[in-house]
C-alpha cells in the first residue's frame, strides 16, 4: 500500500499517489519514483469511436517508455448532443492497454451502461482509482490507458464524450 495525500494532508491509503516529482515510493515490493507533477489528459470521444470503442478500444493517455502511470482520477462526460440514447452495449472503464471488448486492467470501478442507455441529458461521473495491489506493477510499465466497454457494442446514440484522466508517472 502507499500512502495517499491530498493537497498535503494524508487521506489514506491505496495506489493512488499525490506527491511531488523524485519522491521514492514503494509499492508490491517494488521502489519507484514520481517522475511527473500531476498531468491531465483531456480528451474528446466521438460518436463513431463510442460506437467502436468495444472493438477497438479509444487512446486516453499514450504510453510512456520505461514509466507507469498511476491513475488519481478519472472523469467521465456524456454529453447529450439531441436526445438520442445508446442501446445495448456494456459497462465502460479506463483501462491499461489497449484490449478489445473491455479486457484489459481497469484503472476504475465500471461505469454502468445505463449511462448510456438511459441518458436523459449530459451525465457526468467521476471516479477514484481501484486498488491494484493484486497487480504486478512491472506489466504496467510502458502501457497507455484506453476508454473501452464490456458484453457488446453500443448501437444508436448520438451523444459525445468527454474524458479526463488525472495522472502521475513513475518509474
Amino acid at each position: 500500500m502507499i500512502e495517499v495525500k491530498l493537497n498535503g494532508s494524508k487521506v489514506g491509503s491505496g495506489t493512488a499517489i499525490d506527491f511531488e516529482p523524485g519522491f521514492g515510493v514503494t509499492h508490491d515490493g517494488h521502489t519507484a519514483t514520481i517522475t511527473s507533477p500531476v498531468l491531465t489528459a483531456d480528451v474528446d470521444v466521438t460518436r463513431a469511436e463510442l460506437l467502436a470503442m468495444y472493438t477497438t478500444p479509444v487512446e486516453i493517455v499514450p504510453a510512456v517508455a520505461g514509466k507507469t502511470i498511476m491513475v488519481d482520477s478519472v472523469d467521465f462526460i456524456l454529453i447529450d448532443v439531441d436526445g438520442i440514447k445508446y442501446v445495448a452495449g456494456g459497462v465502460v472503464g479506463v483501462q491499461y492497454k489497449n484490449t478489445a471488448n473491455g479486457a484489459g486492467q481497469l484503472v476504475h470501478d465500471d461505469i454502468a451502461a445505463t449511462i448510456f442507455t438511459n441518458q436523459m441529458a449530459t451525465e457526468h461521473t467521476k471516479r477514484e482509482p481501484i486498488d491494484l495491489d493484486a497487480i504486478d506493477i512491472a506489466d504496467l510499465q510502458g502501457v497507455g490507458l484506453y476508454l473501452s466497454n464490456k458484453t457488446a457494442v453500443f448501437q444508436i446514440g448520438t451523444s459525445t464524450a468527454q474524458v479526463v484522466v488525472r495522472y502521475h508517472l513513475v518509474d
